[in-house]
C-alpha cells in the first residue's frame, strides 16, 4: 500500500532491519537489536531540516502515548551539531535515545531509506523486520494508524 510517502510490507514479507547502534546524544550506547520484542519506530531527522521541524513534535506525542503499548522510539541525528541537536530534541519534547550519525554511515546502511530524505522513518515489527516505511514529513493520524496496525499484528 501506498499512499502519502507510507509503504507498508506485508507479514511474511518484511524485510530486515540493519544492526544498527552507537552512542546517543545523552552520551550512552544503543543497540537497535536490544529493542527487540518490542515496535521501534527509527525516525531519522537534523536540526537544519525543516520538515523536521514540523514532524517532530508530532512524533515526540506519538511516542509518548504509545509507550504504554510497548512502542520504543529511536531516532537517528543526520551531520547535525550535537549542540544544535541536543537544543531541537529538548525544543520539540523527545524524550527518546538519539543515535549520532555524524557521518551519514547510518543513514546510508538503511537500504529502504534513500540517503538524502530527511526526514524518513521506519517501523519496525516485535521481530526487528521493517513493517513501514515513510519518506517525509507524516501527519499525526496517518502516523498513529501505522504504528498500531503494527502493534495489532498488521
Amino acid at each position: 500500500m501506498n499512499s502519502v510517502g507510507v509503504t507498508t510490507y506485508p507479514v511474511g514479507n518484511r524485510p530486515a532491519s540493519p544492526a544498527l547502534g552507537g552512542t546517543t546524544l545523552q552520551g550512552a550506547q544503543l543497540q537497535l537489536s536490544s529493542l527487540r520484542g518490542h515496535v521501534v519506530v527509527l525516525n531519522t531527522w537534523a536540526s537544519w531540516c525543516y520538515p523536521c521541524r514540523t514532524e517532530s513534535p508530532t512524533l515526540a506525542h506519538i511516542a509518548a502515548d504509545t509507550n504504554r503499548l510497548g512502542v520504543r522510539f529511536v531516532g537517528i541525528d543526520e551531520q547535525d551539531s550535537a549542540v544544535n541537536a541536543r537544543a531541537f530534541v529538548k525544543i520539540n519534547g523527545a524524550t527518546y535515545p538519539q543515535l549520532i550519525d555524524a557521518d551519514g554511515k547510518m543513514l546510508q546502511s538503511l537500504r529502504l531509506v534513500p540517503p538524502s530524505a530527511i526526514p524518513s522513518t521506519l517501523v519496525l515489527d516485535r521481530s526487528g523486520l521493517v513493517a513501514a516505511r515513510v519518506i517525509g514529513p507524516i501527519d499525526s493520524a496517518t502516523f498513529e494508524s501505522v504504528v498500531t496496525a503494527v502493534v495489532n499484528g498488521h
